[in-house]
Order: C-alpha cells, then structure tokens, then sequence
C-alpha cells in the first residue's frame, strides 16, 4: 500500500520525503544542535520542515524545569479546623478500630 504523496509547501512541486537532519536553536545566548533530526525534505528544492512532535519533545527535555518534580498547590488548614469538611459539605466518617 503506497503512502499518500506530500507536495512541499515551499516550492508545490517536489515531493517531501521523512528523512533526517541536524537541527539548531538558540536558547538565551547559546546555540543548541542535534544531530540526526527528524525531519522532512523537499526532494527538488531541499526545504525542510522539522517533526513538530520531535521539536515539542526537545523543547521538555531542554526547559529550565526539566527534571524538577511538579507538586500540586496544598492549601495549609489549621489543625482541628473544620474548613476543609465545610467545603464539601460533608464531615468525614471515623473508622472504628477493633
């Protein structure tokens, strides 16, 4: 079964091929390459549009917050407050101990 042709968008009349090449980015001062990029090319005039999946996925790994654990907001109660069992409108049930 032949895949679906893709005319490029730059020049309408090459055909884009997935192949790979070396993709760079400045971040802040610095310039970042990768080698053996995914990517696809125009077989006629060379154009290149970068997989945007692979470019979303160098983006998480090169963040600031890369590899900082995530911790979801905790609101402080006072102990023995009963704020948190008015919000839901509901206390609690105690579990007995036998």
């Amino acid at each position: 079964m032949d895949e679906e042709k893709k005319y490029c968008p730059e020049c309408q009349v090459g055909l884009i091929q997935r192949k790979k090449g070396t993709y760079y980015t400045w971040i802040e001062n610095e310039i970042v390459i990768v080698p053996d990029f995914p990517c696809w090319v125009c077989d006629v005039c060379g154009h290149r549009d970068w997989d945007q999946g692979a470019v979303f996925n160098l983006g998480m790994i090169l963040s600031p917050a890369a590899g900082t654990p995530t911790f979801d907001r905790i609101t402080n109660i006072p102990a023995g407050s009963q704020k948190g069992d008015q919000r839901k409108g509901k206390r609690k049930a105690r579990r007995s101990v036998l």
